[in-house]
């Protein structure tokens, strides 16, 4: 069903970058939740989580997109002063 109303609508090209934004922030949404949804996270669980956070920002930060090496590039500056 189409909504003759609406008069804009994402690009292809839009969409596969909003496709490709949500799959880089999925997993530290995923981290999240799994550190906060514990009630006494325990070091190994929560290091282990803080590698793989450093681990996603570091593979991206020479990303093709711009955007996402922007990102990561600003979130590692973030991510080193704790």
């Amino acid at each position: 069903m189409v909504d003759e109303s609406y008069k804009y609508r994402p690009s292809e090209e839009e969409w596969e970058r909003a496709g490709k934004i949500c799959r880089f922030l999925l997993p530290f949404y995923d981290i999240t939740n799994l550190i906060f949804a514990t009630s006494y996270p325990t070091s190994n669980l929560y290091f282990l989580q803080v590698w793989k956070i450093q681990c996603l920002l570091m593979g991206n930060v020479n990303d093709e997109d711009v955007l996402i090496k922007k990102m990561a590039k600003l979130m590692i500056v973030k991510f080193e002063k704790y």
